[in-house]
């Protein structure tokens, strides 16, 4: 397999790590007071090296710090997996949870394992995301997935994922970032002869050329569950076109506090932006997802001429 893009840090990563601070921090205090929920289940698909960004704390700037730290303060007992599939970075991750969890309260079980006595129980995985095994989720756990490759070609959550999931709980919440052309990768083919085709055995799944990020996408859309909807949120003028991807309740407020909550965090930095969500307006989730997937040239094209998507496009459930 081919080693994960490196990927500069920039004021994205601090905006993005200041969106999961808040939304884990909301599921601790929501799930927190909620009956019908025994546990919490967190699983990041991508965990990296676990390295804090300059200047600021392990705790608030990095995924594992992030889940380690809302884990040691939630009252319901919490199983937290960290997935990374590159030895390199697997090794970084096991160095910087040895040196950071003692401070949180955490006590090592083996080799890649850290408790907080029988409540809380985080596991270093050395093992693909697309792997990632839901079949320990029961009725009564609340999960919440972070998906945060470096790139889109990184993607790395099976497309039947959040299917499986919600076959065991009505509790689910997930959050996926997109980066449509880090590093200028936009600029390969729309369809390039020789690609593997998309599939969801994580063997075939290859999102290598952009045709099939549009399939990446629709798996998402199609596995919707009734009670959720998808936003799907892109950062404004952004060379790099990061965006974000978040599957939510749609209950009560839930829309307008997730709106309020991206858009607050990226104020913050200057940035603005595009969101629609896939149930309520999915012409403009539509729009947003082909600004972000294709060139402009191609974009162009698209207004007269049908491109070659075939079957992709998935509409709104």
């Amino acid at each position: 397999m081919a080693k994960r893009m490196t990927v500069g840090r920039s004021h994205r990563t601090t905006v993005k790590h200041k969106l999961m601070n808040d939304l884990i921090g909301e599921e601790v205090g929501v799930v927190g007071n909620l009956h019908r929920v025994d546990r919490h289940v967190w699983l990041d698909l991508n965990a990296g090296d676990a390295v804090a960004e300059e200047g600021q704390s392990w705790r608030e700037s990095c995924s594992p710090g992030i889940f380690a730290y809302h884990a040691s303060r939630a009252r319901k007992p919490v199983t937290v997996r960290l997935h990374e599939v590159d030895a390199a970075v697997y090794g970084s991750l096991l160095s910087r949870l040895a040196v950071q969890l003692p401070d949180l309260g955490y006590v090592r079980d083996g080799v890649t394992c850290w408790r907080i006595g029988s409540r809380v129980e985080l596991r270093a995985l050395h093992m693909d995301g697309r792997r990632a095994q839901a079949d320990d989720v029961h009725r009564r756990d609340a999960v919440l997935v972070v998906h945060d490759p470096n790139s889109i070609t990184d993607w790395a959550m099976r497309g039947t994922f959040a299917r499986e999931i919600a076959a065991r709980t009505e509790w689910f919440r997930s959050l996926s970032t997109l980066g449509c052309n880090v590093c200028g990768i936009k600029r390969a083919p729309l369809e390039k002869p020789g690609t593997l085709p998309f599939e969801d055995d994580p063997d075939l799944m290859s999102p290598a050329e952009r045709k099939n990020w549009f399939r990446l996408i629709g798996t998402q859309q199609q596995d919707v569950p009734e009670k959720r909807d998808l936003l799907l949120a892109a950062i404004e003028n952004d060379s790099s076109q990061w965006a974000y991807l978040i599957q939510t309740a749609v209950a009560g407020q839930w829309r307008q506090k997730t709106e309020t909550r991206v858009r607050v965090a990226f104020a913050r930095a200057g940035l603005t932006v595009d969101m629609a969500w896939l149930r309520q307006n999915p012409d403009h989730f539509e729009r947003i997802k082909q600004n972000l997937f294709l060139t402009r040239r191609e974009l162009r094209e698209a207004a007269n001429t049908p491109l070659p998507f075939g079957d992709l496009n998935v509409k709104a459930v």
